[in-house]
This record gives structure tokens, sequence and C-alpha cells, in this order.
């Protein structure tokens, strides 16, 4: 996938070769790659790189502690049977290799009130049985710029320790080799029918997840400005 698109400067397309940017697989194939590759084996730190799990494993097993609550496991089992195995097999949820530093920045980790509203938010998606949905906002989630840009649309400031080395362009190059790669995976375990695939590629060749007039961006805005509202008025009381 790193061969078929075009990076034009040649820093990043060694950076992403070096450290496997992009790469998507189950977390325990990136780890091993990573191991394999001599890159630093770091979760969490400030090194390069992190594993991201796209959707992210909290709203899965939110998403099956629901289900289990109101007994009705086998009745999603059922109708949704590959968002089901998902759910329950971790060999069968994705990752894909970014940068610890844009890793912190997404909203699909961290114990933020809006990344936990907005992961809330993916688990009714995941419940609802809408796959196609819950792709899109997963990736708008996992992605340091639009999480940025849904935290400044909700008016909320942070304050960056450190600045970030690579440009707009570049971050979107190699998370765009991860958005294809998470689509194909997913489609190869049978999350996605070839036209709901189609639709994905289509959304993602359109730029659409950089916009901030999708049904899912502004769906995602208001569940951080819900939350925050709640915030406001508790602190009123």
């Amino acid at each position: 996938m790193l061969n078929k698109i075009r990076i034009s400067n040649p820093q990043l397309y060694q950076l992403m070769k070096t450290y496997k940017l992009g790469l998507v697989g189950a977390y325990h194939d990136v780890i091993g790659v990573r191991r394999e590759s001599g890159s630093p084996n770091n979760n969490g730190g400030g090194s390069v790189p992190n594993a991201d799990h796209i959707p992210p494993r909290d709203s899965l097993q939110k998403a099956y502690d629901i289900l289990q609550q109101k007994g009705m496991t086998e009745a999603f089992r059922t109708e949704h049977p590959a968002l089901y195995e998902i759910m329950v097999g971790k060999d069968k949820q994705l990752c894909r290799e970014v940068l610890a530093h844009h890793h912190q920045l997404a909203l699909t980790t961290g114990n933020s009130r809006e990344a936990q509203s907005t992961r809330a938010e993916l688990t009714k998606v995941l419940l609802s049985g809408d796959s196609v949905k819950l792709m899109k906002m997963s990736l708008l989630l996992s992605n340091p710029e639009v999480s940025e840009s849904l935290r400044r649309d909700a008016g909320i400031s942070r304050h960056q320790n450190r600045l970030d080395y690579l440009s707009g362009e570049e971050i979107q190059a190699y998370h765009k080799v991860g958005n294809r790669l998470l689509v194909d995976g997913y489609s190869a375990l049978g999350l996605f029918t070839y036209t709901q695939r189609e639709e994905l590629q289509d959304w993602l060749d359109r730029g659409e997840l950089y916009s901030d007039k999708t049904a899912e961006y502004q769906q995602l805005l208001a569940s951080i400005r819900d939350a925050n509202n709640k915030k406001q008025l508790k602190r009123k009381r």
C-alpha cells in the first residue's frame, strides 16, 4: 500500500517505512512486526510508535456489556454476526500503527470528557448494527487533526506540550495508508459487503474524512457539546 500512494517527502517515506506507520492488523500481529523490524515496543509513552485500536476497544467492550445486561447477545450475534465477532474476538479487532503523539491527540484514547462522550456515541452506533457509520466515525475519532477540529468547534482548548514535527499534509499521508488498509481488513473479515466497501472508499476519496459538514462529524460534535453542557449544569448546582 505504501508503494501505491505517492509520498513526495523522502524523510516522511523513510519514517513510514522504518516505523511501519499506517500498518494495520490484529494487535499481536502489529506488535510482532514491530519487534521484527526493531521499532521501539512502546504503547503509551512519548516515542514512536503506538497501536491504535479502531474502533476503540472501550466502545466494543461497553457495547458487549450492554448486550449482556439486556440479555440480547444471541439476538445481536444472529442479526450482526461480523460485528459480534469483532466485539468478542481480539484477533478480529484491528489496530493501526501511528506516532504516539498522534495517538494521544486522537479521541479514540484518553479519559477526557470529550473522548468518553464520543466513544459512547460509537457504542450506540455499534449497537444499532450500522457498520459503515461505525467505521466512518471511528476513522474521524482516530485522526489527530479531526479530533482537534472537533475540540475547537466544541470550544475546548488544549495546551499541547510539544510541537508536531510533521505537517498536516504529512499526517494525512500516512493516515491515508491506514484508512484503506482498515477498510480492506474489515471487509476481509466480513464486516462490509462489496457495496459498503466501495461506499467507504469513495467517502475517503472525496475527502469527507476532513469535512466538518458530514452527518457523522456533526453527530460527534453534538455529543461533545452535550457532555460539556451537562458539565456546566453540574457546576451551577
